[in-house]
């Protein structure tokens, strides 16, 4: 499923991700043992949210007859100036330099993205032979979504898990919203231009699924899903009015 290359990315990235979670146990004093038990624990979380989270991408990108491949995302020039000598994981810098400024307070984890690529005999008797800015969109909204309904299925069974859930649970959010950002090189970029209306139903569902998260499993999806197409609407009947 993942090739050795993508498998390394995933590896660095749960490590610094990890690093980036579980920096701050929450203990007012420094204990290594306690701390790395901490660690390991955030580590497994991490390592669920992030394996769920690309599966999700490959799965509906298979459903196009495209795939996916994760990676680090790299700089390989810095404003106007000519390439650099060797590409620059400058996020993954960043994200871990306000993990330790911050105290573990601060939480940057859009270190990595999705690179989407299909061939066009693949895509033969489909009405477009290249993937549509839809079709991307699709797939690169799955991954945060995956995340969402991952939260919802662990919440099933919180009373029975305890406490851990809530780490487990503000993980998923963070990646999931952190993924959304329509910044150049990030996922939320692919999914804002591939379909505008479809990034803002994602974004509404997200939300709306943690703030609702406390219900039932099968309402918190169903007022989820009809609260962000009630968003989508009026984002839509603004932008015609």
């Amino acid at each position: 499923m993942f090739n050795k290359k993508e498998t390394l990315h995933l590896l660095i990235s749960v490590l610094i991700l990890s690093i980036v979670f579980g920096w701050n146990d929450g203990r007012s004093t420094f204990n290594a043992v306690l701390w790395f038990s901490n660690f390991l624990k955030v580590f497994l979380f991490v390592s669920i949210a992030i394996i769920v989270h690309e599966l999700a991408h490959k799965i509906v990108a298979h459903k196009f007859d495209a795939t996916t491949n994760y990676e680090i995302i790299h700089l390989k020039k810095i404003w106007f100036q000519g390439e650099l000598k060797k590409p620059l994981p400058f996020w993954a810098f960043i994200s871990v330099f306000l993990t330790i400024i911050s105290k573990g307070q601060l939480f940057f984890t859009g270190i990595g993205k999705t690179i989407i690529s299909s061939e066009e005999k693949r895509r033969i008797g489909r009405k477009f032979i290249y993937l549509t800015g839809y079709e991307e969109a699709l797939i690169l909204l799955s991954g945060p979504l995956a995340n969402v309904f991952l939260v919802l299925l662990v919440q099933i069974f919180s009373k029975a898990l305890g406490n851990t859930t809530t780490d487990f649970i503000n993980i998923n959010l963070i990646l999931a919203l952190w993924y959304l950002i329509p910044l150049p090189g990030f996922d939320g970029n692919g999914i804002y231009f591939g379909s505008r209306w479809l990034y803002i139903f994602g974004l509404a569902f997200i939300v709306l699924a943690f703030v609702l998260k406390f219900l039932p499993f099968f309402w918190t999806i169903i007022l989820s899903i009809f609260l962000a197409a009630t968003v989508t609407l009026f984002f839509y009947w603004k932008e015609e009015k």
